[in-house]
């Protein structure tokens, strides 16, 4: 998981949509690849926390996946911009007479 999505699943656990009652703020980490829910036992994963998890990952890869089209779409018009710039330079510039 990137920095990005973690934080955002963190946050997306720490306040979900939709929760039981046996949901706790606060217990969830990520370290690596591993998310770990202190205080939880496996049949408590299993029974009432998964729906939970499923939901934060999903909102949180949303989330990036968003952020990263949306840095690709303003990099690539910071690009059209950069390019017709240069383009006009080159043009304007083909008309310079030095006599």
């Amino acid at each position: 998981m990137g920095l990005f999505r973690i934080e955002y699943f963190i946050k997306t656990w720490n306040n979900p949509p939709r929760f039981t009652t046996m949901h706790r703020k606060g217990i969830v980490q990520v370290i690596g690849d591993t998310i770990i829910l202190d205080g939880t036992t496996i049949e408590e994963v299993k029974n009432y926390h998964l729906e939970t998890l499923n939901l934060a990952i999903e909102r949180a890869n949303d989330k990036c996946q968003k952020l990263e089209k949306n840095n690709r779409e303003k990099e690539a018009y910071r690009l059209r911009k950069t390019q017709a710039h240069k383009e006009n330079v080159r043009k304007i510039a083909r008309d310079l007479k030095f006599d």
